[in-house]
């Protein structure tokens, strides 16, 4: 719990510009406790590029920080701004 204290923190101060963002290209649910379930269009914050599985990144949704989670990299186009 207070790892997401600090993460809901750093958003709230916007503090987040330093991170990679990327939107959804499509829903995605969750199978397990530690993946972010997202909808088409949602930002979702970049936390982690690399993880256990090449193919997946971990990250909070923009507009709700407390949910973080990994997910697949093929479901997001990453976001150059």
């Amino acid at each position: 719990q207070y790892r997401l204290f600090i993460v809901s923190s750093l958003f709230q101060r916007k503090e987040y510009n330093r991170y990679k963002r990327c939107r959804a290209l499509y829903d995605c649910e969750a199978d397990n406790e530690d993946e972010l379930t997202f909808e088409e269009g949602d930002i979702i914050i970049i936390m982690a590029e690399e993880t256990e599985d090449d193919n997946w990144m971990e990250g909070v949704l923009e507009s709700d920080p407390d949910r973080r989670g990994l997910f697949p990299s093929s479901f997001v186009h990453m976001l150059t701004d």
